[in-house]
């Protein structure tokens, strides 16, 4: 109830904040501070700069001029409250992101933040069966583009990513589920040189974290970003913390051959979910870190 209640004040912070920023998001969530303050700066010197000229060559445009400093005047303010939202982002992103792995689903990088959004929505109102499907067919959808983007990222491993998606195609679940979710893990194992969801000492956090720990990454990324694969979340708990808990996607479980009950669309599309996940954000931290270093 408490993990509930957390989820819901989450939620709620998160759709306040988020609407303003949502449209910039591709543009503005990576730099934005002195932006507005900058574009402030250039449209006043503009304004001058025109009036300057218009004034030598004799022209009387006085209204135009003032009209152009009531832009100047107005826009300045927008564009900080999107700034302040922007900057924002991180936060917002890391609850959004641990609300979808709560529950088993990972955003993808074509995905619309939009979508995202109405998941975690549906989450917090209790929707399960909304949200699930919401994210199936979104994947069900996608699904060639999911699996040539990873394929074509990671070619040696072409022929199993391959194999995996047929068979879910085929639904056959029993089959692509354990080699969706070993790829996953072997995706990361190959970009950061520890194994998905091995525990630190505390067992709280994964050792994950550690391999972009002190580097040059960007922070707001790395905390952000990360969360749902830097923390324990249910797919990865192990026999004594899924105990009473109902049917899910169990990686340890299912990996081990504990499950038998895993074969389903729904946690096929969350293992697909999963792999896109890892493979993408964890490629695009790397190439953080790269860009940090070399700086």
């Amino acid at each position: 109830m408490e993990q509930d209640t957390k989820s819901s004040e989450a939620l709620r912070d998160l759709q306040v904040g988020i609407s303003a920023a949502t449209e910039a998001w591709d543009t503005f969530r990576a730099e934005f501070d002195g932006v507005a303050r900058h574009i402030e700066m250039v449209i006043g010197e503009s304004v001058r700069s025109l009036q300057h000229r218009l004034r030598a060559s004799g022209i009387q445009v006085g209204s135009v001029i003032q009209q152009l400093q009531s832009v100047s005047r107005s826009i300045a303010p927008v564009l900080l409250k999107i700034g302040s939202a922007v900057r924002n982002l991180p936060d917002r992103t890391r609850r959004l992101l641990g609300t979808l792995a709560q529950y088993g689903w990972y955003l993808d990088s074509d995905m619309p933040l939009s979508q995202g959004l109405r998941v975690a929505e549906f989450v917090e109102s209790g929707k399960m069966e909304d949200a699930n499907d919401l994210m199936v067919d979104y994947f069900e959808n996608n699904i060639e583009d999911v699996c040539k983007r990873i394929s074509d990222d990671f070619p040696e491993r072409r022929g199993i990513l391959e194999a995996a998606f047929n068979a879910h195609k085929q639904r056959q679940f029993a089959l692509s589920i354990p080699v969706l979710l070993a790829q996953a893990d072997g995706v990361c194992l190959e970009l950061t040189g520890v194994q998905l969801y091995a525990k630190r000492g505390d067992g709280q956090t994964t050792k994950l974290l550690d391999a972009f720990k002190n580097s040059a990454a960007d922070e707001d990324f790395s905390s952000a970003w990360l969360i749902p694969l830097t923390n324990v979340f249910p797919i990865a708990f192990g026999a004594q913390q899924r105990a009473g808990l109902p049917d899910g996607l169990y990686r340890h479980a299912v990996l081990h051959g504990e499950s038998t009950s895993y074969d389903t669309l729904v946690n096929s599309c969350k293992a697909i979910s999963l792999l896109s996940f890892t493979s993408w954000i964890l490629a695009e931290a790397g190439k953080r870190q790269a860009r940090g270093i070399n700086q």
